[in-house]
């Protein structure tokens, strides 16, 4: 997948057996770790599955949460694209600590193939999901994916605003 030149590199240190995901584990590590994403901005990030550190160590994958934060109702686009079965999510923080966390909406696309989810969110704490599909697919670690979260705020029309042009004036009067 080529990325983005100006995408904001992931920074993650790469995922290998034994590896315990400290970085943007979000609600998966203990305690609780994310990266953050503003809206515009796009990211080139790495993923894959490996053996975690459980006794017996298990398939896992490296899963990278992003947090953002909205302070107004607004739609958002996430778009995404990655060298392997690559899975979007957006995740809702309704209590504020990972102890409720929905699913909002998901993608799941074919690798190479781009992929657009759009919802409208109220203000409030959400999280872009990025990662394998699955916990042993064997995904390599390293492999590359770019995401981007685009905003645009939703502005209620003004009723009082009866010649339509959605503010209040003299002709309106």
């Amino acid at each position: 997948v080529t990325t983005d030149p100006g995408a904001t590199p992931e920074g993650e240190p790469l995922c290998a057996d034994g590896y315990d995901d400290t970085f943007n584990g979000g609600c998966n590590s203990d305690p609780a770790v994310f990266s953050t994403i503003e809206c515009g901005e796009i990211v080139a990030g790495e993923a894959g599955n490996f053996l975690n550190t459980a006794d017996p160590p298990a398939n896992s994958r490296d899963t990278d949460w992003y947090l953002f934060t909205l302070t107004a109702t607004t739609q958002i686009t996430y778009k995404g694209r990655a060298e392997f079965d690559f899975q979007m999510l957006i995740v809702g923080d309704t209590l504020g600590d990972c102890s409720d966390t929905p699913i909002l909406d998901s993608a799941a696309p074919d690798p190479c193939t781009d992929a657009t989810v759009v919802e409208i969110l109220e203000a409030g704490t959400y999280y872009l999901w990025a990662g394998p599909g699955g916990f042993d697919q064997g995904t390599p670690c390293g492999s590359t994916y770019q995401i981007e979260l685009e905003c645009e705020e939703i502005v209620a029309e003004c009723p009082a605003a009866i010649d339509g042009s959605g503010d209040v004036g003299f002709t309106d009067l």
